[in-house]
């Protein structure tokens, strides 16, 4: 008999950096941009988070992440691992790390 309770794990690739920094010194909208022209028949989907998102950043793995961070975190989340690995080649500064959780975060 199958486990009813068994819960479905996503899958999520993360980059994770200074809020500051992303937003005021790399050109992260260009760069999503350019990726994005690139993805528009592929169904490219990511969100950025803040730490305003209390349940993302209390997940165990988020936490380890964040402490190597300086003040204010920024993630970068998405199901896609090729377009985290793409981001993390044209970022500086950034943490590349992937996490499964049963929450729906895109």
């Amino acid at each position: 008999m199958q486990n009813l309770n068994k819960k479905y794990m996503n899958t999520y690739y993360i980059l994770m950096a200074n809020k500051n920094f992303i937003f005021n010194y790399e050109p992260v909208e260009e760069v999503i941009r350019e990726r994005y022209e690139g993805y528009k028949n592929k169904n490219l989907n990511f969100k950025l988070i803040t730490e305003d998102d209390k349940k993302f950043f209390s997940l165990r793995e988020i936490k380890n992440i964040k402490k190597l961070i300086p003040n204010e975190a920024i993630a970068i989340v998405s199901n896609d691992y090729e377009f985290i690995d793409w981001l993390k080649l044209r970022l500086t500064y950034v943490i590349k790390d992937q996490i499964e959780t049963d929450l729906v975060l895109i």
